[in-house]
Parts: structure tokens; C-alpha cells; sequence
């Protein structure tokens, strides 16, 4: 793995150098229209160069996915203040990790792309989406939630579930972790044992290998600005995507 990661490094190294030389190359053309790029321009055109040759590189992977919107349909889950539902929350992220995930070569699958469920019960809606992952020979499960507590009591901050089954499964919820962290955008409330902090469905029933995500609080105001905006939601499906990646490869 740390050769691979190696060449990786090198060759993204030497294909961004690549990139800035032709950049370079056409900020000193004589031609008019080039002399007028703008510095911003060069930027992005690097950042979608490096991006590209980045995607390109990642060696194949053959793990499979399953990402869980959680709640759905008639099943609005917590609401926040200003009434936004944590459903909608939580498919948004999913979707945009989904999409980042899917650009990097990692073959994706949802319990629901949208609001549209056919489950009305409880007990089958969990059901139905562990078997999307058992249907599918997934490696991993990843279930993605907010909280919620009092209004603005204080409580804020993300939770990584996990019932500890393997050092594997540990392994990428602490990566995980160190990315949500990285984002700096609430406070870290750690990794929990189901088995001691109580059961949970999808991790705990669930033959394949599972975390459930408590991004933060929608009944935080803060953590809900954040988590119920496009840059938020983008900063931290990216910063998820990032660690499953590394974690895989």
C-alpha cells in the first residue's frame, strides 16, 4: 500500500507541474486574449487539471458502498428551528458524497436517491435498507444522520456509530473522524460502541460492515447554518469522501 501511495504522490506531483507549466505557457504567449486570463482563471484551470489527472490515477477499487440517506417519506426525522427537515439534510449530503465517491471510481449504491419510499414501517424500512447492502455484496454501510436535542441547549457536534466488529470497520470511522475534524465546523462527541451506548439497526443487524453518521445537531443553530447549506453540506461530503479513499486504497 505504501508504494502505491507513493507512486500515486509522484505522479500526481509531476502531472500538476505538467499543468502549471502549460498554464504558465499561455500567460506569456504574445497572444491578446491570453495575456488577458485572469489569475482566478489560472487557478481554477489547475485545480480542474489536478482534479481530473487525480480521478484518472486512483487505482481500481472493487469495494462496493451502500450510502443511507436516513429517514424518508412520511419519516421527516428531527426538524430544526427554522424548520428544515433532517430527511432532506441527509440526502443532500448523501448524494453529493455519493457523486464524489462515484467521480473517484467507487462503485456507489443508495437506499433512496430521493424522498420517494415505499416503507411506511419502521422496522421494514431498516430492513429493506440493510438488504440493499446484502443484495448488492457491499463491503461497507454507511448510514447518514443529524441529531437533535433540546433547542439551542448547548448540544452540538458530530457521533461516529459503530459496533467495533473488526479493526477494519474502526479503522474508517476514525478516519472519518480526523476528516470531520478537519473541517472545524463543531465539536467531535467521538466514536461510539452500539454495544455500549445501545443498539442500533442498521449497525447492529447488519452483516455487512456499517457506521451511522450524527453529523451534528439540527437542533443547534449553528451546527444546522452549516449542515442545512450548499457549502457545508459540499465541505463535508468531500471531507467524507476523502477519508473513505484513503481508507480503500
Amino acid at each position: 500500500m505504501l508504494n502505491r501511495n507513493r507512486i500515486l504522490f509522484s505522479q500526481k506531483l509531476e502531472i500538476s507541474l505538467i499543468a502549471v507549466l502549460v498554464i504558465l505557457s499561455h500567460a506569456l504567449t504574445p497572444d491578446t486574449d491570453a495575456k488577458m486570463m485572469s489569475a482566478d482563471a489560472s487557478e481554477e484551470n489547475l485545480a480542474q487539471a489536478t482534479y481530473i489527472i487525480e480521478r484518472e490515477i486512483v487505482p481500481d477499487i472493487d469495494e462496493i458502498i451502500v450510502l443511507d440517506a436516513g429517514h424518508g417519506g412520511v419519516d421527516s426525522g428531527s426538524v430544526g428551528e427554522n424548520g428544515a427537515y433532517e430527511k432532506d439534510i441527509n440526502l443532500a449530503i448523501t448524494l453529493k458524497l455519493g457523486e464524489y465517491l462515484t467521480e473517484n471510481g467507487v462503485q456507489v449504491i443508495y437506499t433512496r436517491e430521493d424522498d420517494q419510499v415505499a416503507w411506511i414501517d419502521t422496522t421494514e424500512d431498516l430492513q429493506k435498507r440493510i438488504d440493499t447492502g446484502i443484495h448488492a455484496s457491499a463491503s461497507y454501510f454507511i448510514s447518514i444522520h443529524l441529531n437533535s436535542s433540546e433547542y439551542n441547549d448547548g448540544a452540538r457536534g458530530f457521533e461516529i456509530y459503530t459496533d467495533g466488529r473488526s479493526d477494519d470497520i474502526v479503522m474508517l470511522a476514525s478516519s472519518i473522524q480526523t476528516a470531520l475534524n478537519g473541517l472545524a465546523y463543531t465539536a467531535d462527541r467521538g466514536i461510539k460502541n452500539t454495544h455500549e451506548m445501545g443498539s442500533l439497526y442498521v449497525v447492529d443487524q447488519n452483516p455487512v460492515a456499517s457506521l451511522l453518521l450524527e453529523l451534528g445537531f439540527i437542533s443547534d443553530s449553528s451546527d444546522l447554518t452549516y449542515l442545512n447549506s450548499s457549502y457545508g453540506q459540499q465541505e463535508i461530503a468531500k471531507a467524507l469522501g476523502k477519508a473513505i479513499l484513503t481508507h480503500l486504497i
